[in-house]
């Protein structure tokens, strides 16, 4: 099994963190208010994973995640079951989801707002958001046959950006 070390640097000199658990495929490590957060492998499932005083420690009921996002001092992201999760007090609680919005994707900050991208029955693909407590409908792009994606939101100065396609590519 190949091993991946995770390491912290000050000035010039790296020190590696211990890793009891052997946690592989290191990705998306995200700071929230100082602390790391990263996804990582230990076994067959990718969970989340914290360093605390130098020590790799996984957070507990977490299940292949990505999207990690650093909202207002919060740790949002996307989970195998397609739902949008937040961390609080170390617990992974779903964020409210009325419109049942599945396959979200790229989680960007713009202001007070967390946007995403995914589907929902009856209306498609489309654009959401969150201020925390709940998922809402922003915006559906303009018709291309009967698919839609998105891809690259991004905050540009303040104001959200993205592309959108259908079967033949971009718009």
């Amino acid at each position: 099994t190949d091993s991946q070390q995770v390491y912290t640097v000050s000035g010039d000199t790296a020190t590696e963190v211990s890793n009891p658990d052997n946690v592989t495929t290191f990705g998306a490590i995200t700071d929230v208010d100082g602390q790391a957060y990263f996804s990582g492998s230990a076994s067959s499932t990718r969970e989340l994973w914290t360093v605390t005083n130098g020590t790799v420690n996984a957070v507990t009921g977490t299940h292949d995640p990505y999207e990690l996002t650093n909202f207002n001092g919060t740790l949002y992201f996307m989970n195998n079951n397609a739902t949008l999760d937040e961390l609080l007090g170390g617990v992974a609680t779903a964020v409210s989801n009325p419109s049942n919005v599945t396959d979200d994707n790229d989680l960007t900050v713009v202001g007070d707002s967390l946007y995403l991208y995914g589907f929902a029955t009856g209306r498609g693909n489309a654009l959401w958001k969150t201020t925390g407590t709940s998922i809402s409908f922003v915006a559906q792009p303009p018709a291309v046959a009967d698919y839609y994606y998105s891809n690259d939101l991004t905050n540009f100065n303040g104001t959200l950006m993205f592309a959108t396609g259908g079967p033949d590519g971009p718009e």
